[in-house]
């Protein structure tokens, strides 16, 4: 890993990838009559960006509607763009596609105060997710449900939109009476389209999706419509089984069990699942997306005729409803009776190898490292901490925190292929990426950041120690409140090489100094650039993290809106594990 002294990519890391505002309180919009013909009733939901309405179309004898409102009251016109394109971008996604299992869309325009709205076609019905079982559903019933949803999807990839975020609550399932149902795929916000008129190729890129559904290659970033059909088989997977298909706590986690196949087969789960249907399922989970079903409907037919041991009769379907919106006016969907599903963006673990950090040092760079403390401590404790770890009889800690995120510059034949974007935490990276970390303290502490290889010395981890360093901060591992970092200070950012396997950041946060980190800090030179060598220095290290990280386990919230990780914990001290893999 390196870091390229480049000032004018690092100014247009620190623009692009800016954060998005956070969706504030709306205006008073409740009995606002809109266009003269839509009356705003109830908010029924909330997500990232937008705020849903239940209306009332005066024009059609008061049907129902729903009405998505962009929200946001940050003041810097950087922020307000971001936002109007995610809302254009939605729109777009569904202006293409006219099928009774997508959410229609109806109209669109401005409030009052500017904000743009969406009119989006009410659904009266429940999510899947509401109907699953944790024992399976019945086959008859999933076989018909899975049929719509392939149909749907089938249309969506056929004008060229990929879903990117299909999950059991983004399927609605609408009655229509006599025991059917209608499905209708939500939440566009993160689709991908194909010769948009919003979004660049860039966008395309950003990792978006929610964790137990998103395929190997949308972990990586490069997502198809065979990343909508693998989603699509772990959705029938959980439908029939009741659990998710990999049961992973990070990204990393996941890639690396979907590429082992670590896979639960459903029959296992199910025992009374026919083996067509099991090999239907499986066959679209596959690794490879070549390997898959050619298209959505292909695997929802075979699935469906698995589960049933026959061909089933050509769905009924009720029109759509929906009149062509203004094209020039592009914005996102609501919905109604479901809760609003922000666009989850998982956050995939950064890839890297302990020899890298090491010539990161040696190259001179270690006054970049301080901007990897990723500890903002919210609130002091209230006893005295000894040694580190060691702290009075009746210790009562308050709870601390801090916020970190990255910046991300996707890099193909040694050039940059997209601008920078930004992210609420890891990534998994292809060889040549630049990365930058960003923190933000609030209350003063003391950092250490520690990195372990995937290579083990008789038996003992492989560390190295790279901050605190000689040359930042003073030597010291203490900081000050309110402090704003980034790592490297300046620069294209880590620049990860050939190297591959899975590795540990280790990010150590602690109210005083600890002992067993400040006695190897010292290897942190030119000379032995940072590795800790001596057996017993690496064995008190290792036992001082895995104590500390048994006794003391933070929770992880990603703050998509603020495009941010918060890490929370309360202790004398605490760690955060970052896995790293490079493929």
């Amino acid at each position: 890993m390196e870091n390229d002294q480049d000032k004018k990519e690092a100014s247009s890391e620190a623009t692009t990838a800016a954060s998005p505002p956070i969706a504030d309180s709306p205006g008073n919009y409740l009995g606002l009559l809109l266009k003269d013909r839509y009356l705003i009733e109830k908010e029924i939901g909330r997500g990232a960006f937008g705020v849903v309405y239940l209306a009332r179309d005066r024009q059609l004898l008061s049907r129902p509607v729903v009405i998505k409102v962009l929200i946001t009251n940050n003041p810097d016109q950087s922020f307000s763009e971001w936002f109007q394109k995610k809302f254009r971008q939605e729109m777009e996604a569904l202006v293409r596609i006219s099928h009774p299992g997508v959410v229609g869309v109806l109209d669109s325009g401005a409030m009052p105060d500017g904000k743009s709205f969406l009119v989006m076609q009410y659904v009266e019905g429940v999510s899947l997710r509401s109907v699953m079982s944790k024992n399976g559903m019945e086959f008859e019933r999933v076989a018909r449900i899975v049929r719509q949803i392939g149909q749907a999807l089938t249309a969506a990839h056929d004008k060229g939109v990929c879903h990117r975020d299909l999950k059991p609550e983004n399927i609605m399932l609408e009655p229509l009476g006599g025991g059917n149902e209608q499905v209708k795929l939500i939440d566009f916000g993160v689709a991908r389209v194909n010769n948009s008129l919003v979004a660049t190729s860039a966008e395309w890129t950003w990792v978006a999706g929610t964790l137990p559904y998103m395929s190997p290659e949308q972990l990586r970033a490069r997502p198809t419509t065979e990343s909508d059909i693998y989603s699509f088989a772990a959705v029938a997977y959980e439908m029939l089984t009741g659990k998710t298909p990999f049961e992973a706590n990070s990204a990393v986690d996941l890639y690396e069990m979907q590429r082992k196949g670590e896979i639960t087969p459903p029959q296992q789960l199910r025992n009374d699942l026919p083996n067509a249907a099991q090999s239907a399922i499986l066959k679209s989970l596959s690794f490879n997306l070549r390997d898959r079903h050619s298209t959505a409907l292909d695997f929802s037919e075979e699935l469906a005729r698995g589960l049933t041991g026959k061909d089933l009769p050509a769905i009924t379907t009720v029109a759509p409803g929906n009149a062509e919106p203004p094209r020039e006016t592009l914005a996102s969907q609501g919905q109604s009776k479901q809760t609003i599903s922000d666009n989850t963006r998982v956050v995939e673990k950064v890839p890297a190898h302990s020899k890298l950090f090491i010539s990161l040092i040696a190259a001179g760079l270690l006054t970049a490292t301080a901007a990897l403390i990723f500890f903002l401590a919210k609130n002091q404790t209230t006893s005295k901490i000894y040694g580190g770890l060691e702290s009075s009889p009746t210790p009562v800690f308050s709870e601390r925190s801090f916020d970190y995120w990255i910046v991300v510059q996707k890099y193909r034949n040694g050039k940059p292929y997209q601008p920078p974007f930004r992210l609420p935490g890891e990534i998994m990276f292809d060889a040549g990426d630049h990365v930058r970390l960003h923190l933000l303290v609030s209350q003063p502490g003391y950092f250490y950041f520690i990195n372990e290889g995937p290579e083990r010395v008789e038996d003992l981890p492989s560390y190295v120690m790279l901050f605190p360093n000689p040359t930042t901060n003073n030597g010291t591992a203490q900081l000050k409140a309110n402090q704003e970092m980034q790592f490297p200070e300046r620069g294209k950012g880590l620049v990860f090489d050939q190297q591959r396997g899975t590795e540990k950041l280790w990010l150590v946060w602690s109210a005083e100094s600890v002992q067993e980190l400040e006695a190897v800090k010292s290897v942190v030179n030119p000379k032995q650039l940072g590795k800790i060598t001596d057996p017993a220095q690496t064995k008190s290290v290792r036992d001082f993290l895995t104590r500390t990280q048994t006794n003391t386990q933070p929770s992880i919230q990603k703050e998509e809106a603020k495009q941010q990780t918060r890490v929370t914990a309360r202790g004398p001290a605490f760690v955060h594990e970052i896995k790293l893999l490079h493929y």
